[in-house]
């Protein structure tokens, strides 16, 4: 398997060589090369595939004077985890659009993330002569009114759920079937300003009374 990749002048090519990079990963100590053609304009078409490092591989990509272009649809680079240098590139017209919410009543959508560079939690990235120009994150839409599925995480869309349930995350993949929300069950009111689970209007109940005991029979007069 080779560790460098030379000459790269598609936005394809470089997405294929990430995703072979990361097969060949195996935490070695490999040090891994990407290096674009001079000055090409690598347009993106699709979503590039995030670079996926084993702990201990590093990775430079060498812009050489080109550009990776988002066409105003794509993000750009998304690097998961891994040592990754950036150099002498220009990433343009990149847009991190969140993923759009599910049909649910505060069915949310998801953050957009990342406009021409995402660094996740477990990646670390070094940039060297890199220029970032008209790139832009937009949140995704919300969902129409329904049982409340959540919107999905970088560009993919809120999954099913029940009342409360969210989507999830992940790298263009849609969010996960969400449960039934936790806490403790509530009877709805049965109108405005009323206790919960109890009538609007409150029922009379009888007063009782105590019982009263007949008075004594008063005694007859003597006679002589």
């Amino acid at each position: 398997m080779p560790t460098s990749y030379l000459n790269v002048s598609s936005a394809a090519d470089l997405s294929a060589d990430i995703k072979a990079i990361e097969l060949a990963s195996t935490g070695t100590g490999t040090n891994f090369v990407i290096d674009l053609a001079a000055n090409a304009t690598l347009t993106e078409s699709s979503t590039i595939e995030a670079i996926d490092l084993k702990a201990g591989d590093t990775l430079t990509i060498d812009g050489d004077g080109g550009t990776l272009d988002g066409q105003g649809d794509y993000r750009g680079l998304f690097v998961y985890a891994g040592d990754v240098t950036i150099e002498n590139l220009t990433l343009s017209h990149t847009v991190a659009a969140g993923g759009a919410g599910g049909g649910g009543a505060a069915g949310g959508g998801g953050a957009g993330l990342g406009g021409g560079l995402f660094v996740a939690s477990a990646g670390n990235v070094t940039l060297e002569g890199d220029v970032f120009a008209d790139d832009s994150a937009v949140g995704g839409a919300g969902g129409a009114y329904g049982a409340g599925e959540g919107g999905g995480g970088m560009g993919g869309n809120g999954g099913a759920g029940g009342f409360g349930g969210g989507g999830g995350s992940g790298v263009n993949l849609p969010g996960g079937v969400g449960g039934f929300g936790g806490g403790a069950a509530r009877a709805w009111p049965a109108a405005e300003g009323s206790a919960i689970g109890k009538p609007s209007t409150p029922t009379a109940r009888p007063r009782a009374r105590a019982a009263r005991t007949p008075p004594s029979p008063r005694p007859s007069p003597a006679t002589s």
